[in-house]
């Protein structure tokens, strides 16, 4: 859980997750500590990079503004044995 002197991080995840609805942003961990920020595409079919990862909020905001595409078809189960 975060502690009340983690407010402003807090405020950065819910403004970015405002301005973006379609991904779920949140932050890493490393053991206890905070690590890099980091935005999951909650589109399965979307030809954007399912995943982001930036080490300052507004690298992440960059990166969400312009979603570089995605490297290869998303996974499917479709015709599947």
């Amino acid at each position: 859980m975060l502690s009340d002197k983690a407010s402003p991080e807090r405020d950065v995840l819910a403004r970015l997750s405002s301005e973006y609805p379609g991904w779920r942003i949140w932050r890493s961990r490393r053991g206890d500590r905070p690590a890099g920020w980091v935005a999951t595409n909650l589109d399965p079919s979307s030809d954007r990079a399912p995943t982001l990862y930036a080490d300052t909020p507004g690298d992440l905001e960059a990166q969400l503004a312009d979603p570089p595409p995605r490297w290869a078809a998303p996974f499917t189960t479709a015709g599947a044995p």
